[in-house]
């Protein structure tokens, strides 16, 4: 969180109004929400099915440290289950790694990506609402989807 508030005017940012992410677990949820709570709404795009669990391991964690999740969102990005992709995931995977170079992988941060994406465009968010999306990592994630993407 410190870091990502250093580099706010690299950006032209002054502030930011809340984090997006993949959820597979939970857990990295759960240490921005300890991090930001109450102030910024954390969403998480879950790359999971919302029976897996995600929610009462983040509530657990927040509970064994005192917290709420009063400005937690998840969001169902799972695309029907972990690891199904479809060919609105892929295209959407190409077409954004043509345009930025930004790697994608779909298991997770595709699929959380694609979700920002269709939540803007439905209109949840305001005009200048800022949001900080976080890519997690997991690029050993593309292996099994390289001819695909």
């Amino acid at each position: 969180v410190g870091q990502v508030r250093e580099q706010l005017g690299d950006v032209g940012w002054d502030d930011y109004d809340g984090w997006w992410l993949a959820a597979g677990t939970g857990t990295t949820l759960a240490g921005l929400l300890l991090a930001e709570a109450p102030q910024r709404t954390v969403y998480g795009a879950l790359a999971v099915p919302e029976d897996h669990g995600v929610a009462p391991q983040v509530d657990a964690i927040l509970q064994a440290a005192g917290h709420s999740q009063s400005t937690l969102e998840l969001i169902d990005a799972s695309r029907g289950g972990f690891a199904r992709v479809d060919d609105t995931l892929m295209g959407f995977i190409h077409d954004s790694e043509t345009a930025s170079g930004l790697l994608l992988e779909p298991l997770y941060t595709g699929k959380a990506l694609l979700a920002l994406k269709q939540a803007v465009e439905a209109g949840r968010f305001a005009t200048g609402q800022r949001l900080v999306f976080v890519h997690t990592g997991g690029l050993q994630g593309r292996r099994g989807f390289e001819s695909e993407a």
